[in-house]
């Protein structure tokens, strides 16, 4: 009679208890953004971390840092964490940067702001206090160079970056160049001769580029970025003796990740002007000669001419295309293949061959004037045009049957002589009888869980010591940082291919789009961006399974791009197409594997 209302009394009281505990879980704190800085002091030189904090905002893109003031930022990744306080549950966005002061002073982070469904979250401003710290000055810095402050656009320019050390780095990655209007070729590194500066003995590294400028306007070029690792020694550190010293490498100093930055450099950028340019002008920017063969001469009507055709010079091969027949010549003209033979390492110099095939029409002694080509000389500024010298054929009436040629069908092989088999008594003597079989008892030493045994604290140690210090050297991989690197900038240069095919905006949309394929070929061939072309398709892509209707349609857009390259207008309304069209092959590309994946 008296349990029952006790029993109701304790029901009802752990229901309330649940509910409101279920009522507590199922709150969410606000949403919100914040920016930390840690630590609020650093030397010069010495790098702080910024986190940016997105809390149940979702998946949200963050803001643009500003240029700041004596100070290089670095983007380090994005995490995400989850929480749960006083039964409040979060989720949170975070995106890591590392902050680089270059002298001592302050370094100033404006707020910084974004929209989310419509509403704007502001993070507050922060401030970095630079010390004395480490002078990175003492170690060596980077320099880029032009041959001139004028160029034009179609033009191949060698840019070189320089960097002068007193002390070599542990590791490096290979320097970066900001490029904006120009494409880059080919790269060479060498060694250069010791330079003294300022009563200071430098060694002295040199990358060479080959760059084209791909449109006109005052381009800044640049900075360049050389990431290295340093290992400081510290002047009283005594080196350790025993099973220790194994491990002195590892630990016998302090790690540095310097980023060296030169300063950047203003080009003008000129169009080959309008006045005077020939009708027959396809971009060709440098200095160039023609030279032309053919075979046979004496032909009749109908018959085909091996034609080749040998263009040598200086400058924008990309430019020089084998001219069509002139009108009323009296042959017929089948493009065949073309070649390029490099004559300096950096591809800016050599020979651009041409296979041809024309056919005359009619009979008689026929001379062709045929072919030229017509460049902008950028040291004259003229336009020129070079021709070859005429081709002169003798035309006979009729086409000649010529007999095919009759091959030989090779017989059946000759049967080969089987050797004798080897008869047994000639092989080793067999014991008719083996004996009896005799159980063996194993020993410990020969079983498996006695090595697994011993061996497991020496394995526990190692993944103890060696974890931390393979994870470290994984974050700081330069391969692995370059590949990151491409797929920001994949997705930066598809986005502005987006924005620009939205507003109309060709020369943009061209720009962003040649950028996009150069850092995904970087990702999927391996190399620097901006050093494909056409070529890589066939000798690069096709072999490692791009399907081929992929590759043809990789390869229009090549070809759009140069046609767009001095083209002086471009139509609005072709872009969409050309964006779907880019999408679909980047998403075919992003299939291949990547390389050092």
């Amino acid at each position: 009679m008296h349990r029952t209302p006790s029993r109701r009394i304790l029901l009802r009281f752990l229901w309330a208890i649940l509910l409101c505990w279920l009522g507590l879980f199922r709150l969410a704190s606000a949403p919100s953004f914040t920016a930390e800085l840690s630590p609020p002091a650093v030397g010069a030189g010495d790098p702080a971390q910024l986190r940016l904090i997105f809390t149940d905002l979702g998946d949200v893109t963050p803001p643009t840092l500003p240029s700041l003031t004596n100070a290089t930022v670095k983007y380090q990744g994005v995490s995400q964490q989850f929480s749960i306080i006083n039964f409040s549950r979060s989720s949170s966005i975070i995106h890591q940067y590392l902050v680089i002061p270059q002298s001592p002073g302050v370094v100033n982070i404006p707020a910084l702001q974004v929209e989310v469904d419509g509403k704007t979250y502001t993070s507050q401003p922060l401030t970095l206090q630079v010390g004395q710290g480490f002078d990175q000055a003492t170690i060596g810095f980077l320099r880029l160079i032009t041959p001139r402050p004028e160029v034009y656009v179609g033009e191949t320019f060698p840019v070189e970056i320089r960097f002068y050390y007193r002390e070599s780095p542990a590791r490096q990655a290979p320097p970066s160049l900001k490029l904006d209007g120009f494409t880059k070729g080919r790269e060479i590194v060498e060694n250069l001769p010791s330079e003294t500066l300022t009563n200071v003995v430098y060694s002295v590294v040199r990358w060479k580029l080959a760059l084209t400028a791909v449109k006109a306007g005052e381009l800044t070029l640049g900075p360049a970025e050389f990431q290295t690792i340093y290992i400081f020694q510290a002047p009283t550190q005594r080196r350790s003796r025993g099973l220790s010293s194994l491990f002195d490498p590892l630990f016998g100093g302090e790690q540095r990740q310097l980023t060296f930055q030169s300063s950047p450099v203003t080009l003008k950028v000129l169009n080959p002007p309008a006045a005077g340019r020939p009708p027959q002008f396809t971009g060709a920017v440098g200095r160039f000669n023609v030279e032309a063969t053919a075979s046979p001469t004496n032909v009749a009507a109908g018959d085909p001419i091996t034609v080749k055709v040998q263009i040598t010079g200086q400058g924008n091969f990309d430019g020089v295309h084998l001219p069509e027949l002139p009108a009323g010549s009296g042959f017929q003209l089948y493009p065949g293949t073309n070649s390029f033979t490099e004559s300096d390492p950096l591809g800016m110099s050599g020979t651009k061959t041409f296979e041809a095939v024309i056919i005359p029409e009619s009979p008689g002694v026929q001379t062709l004037k045929w072919p030229w080509v017509t460049f902008w000389d950028p040291g004259a500024k003229t336009y020129q045009t070079d021709q070859a010298k005429s081709l002169v054929f003798n035309v006979r009436p009729g086409a000649q049957v010529q007999a095919q040629p009759v091959g030989t069908v090779p017989g059946p092989p000759e049967p080969r002589a089987v050797p004798a088999s080897v008869s047994p008594t000639s092989q080793l003597s067999l014991l008719p009888d083996l004996g009896p079989m005799i159980a063996l008892t194993p020993s410990p030493v020969t079983t498996s869980w006695y090595w697994g045994a011993l061996a497991l604290p020496l394995v526990a140690y190692a993944a103890l010591v060696a974890g931390p210090i393979w994870a470290r050297r994984r974050a700081e991989d330069p391969a692995r940082v370059a590949r990151d690197q491409a797929r920001r900038e994949l997705t930066v240069q598809k986005r502005a291919m987006h924005t620009a095919a939205d507003q109309g905006d060709g020369p943009a949309f061209y720009t962003a789009l040649n950028a996009a394929l150069q850092q995904q070929l970087a990702l999927v061939v391996g190399g620097h961006p901006g050093a494909f072309t056409r070529d890589v398709v066939a000798k690069r892509l096709v072999p490692v399974g791009f399907p081929s209707e992929m590759a043809g349609r990789l390869e229009k857009l090549f070809d759009r791009l140069e046609e767009t390259r001095f083209s002086p207008a471009t139509s609005a309304g072709e872009l969409p197409y050309w964006r779907e069209e880019a999408d679909t092959v980047i998403h075919a590309l992003q299939q291949l594997r990547e390389v050092g994946t």
